[in-house]
């Protein structure tokens, strides 16, 4: 599975209607969002099949789509972050 952050950078289409899709399609095993125009999703997909998914669906708007490997700082809540990887404890 990939974790992944999707940037959604379109009026055409909202973050509401790329979820639904992508869990009609069985695309997503789990999503969460925290931020304006994002979702995390984790996935079999990888990103590139990702912004393809994106665009063959909603058109070709602008999207930015990344994996969430094992360099990623941020501030979230735990809860969030344990929806994907351990939560990382720094010293």
């Amino acid at each position: 599975m990939n974790n992944l952050l999707l940037i959604l950078l379109s009026t055409q289409y909202d973050r509401e209607q790329v979820i639904k899709s992508l869990e009609a399609d069985g695309k997503i095993d789990t999503w969460f969002y925290s931020f304006p125009n994002t979702i995390f999703v984790k996935t079999d997909l990888n990103s590139k099949q990702m912004s393809l998914y994106i665009q063959e669906k909603f058109g070709e708007h602008m999207n930015f789509v990344t994996d969430i490997e094992d360099d990623y700082f941020g501030r979230m809540t735990a809860g969030q972050w344990e929806k994907f990887k351990p939560v990382k404890k720094f010293n």
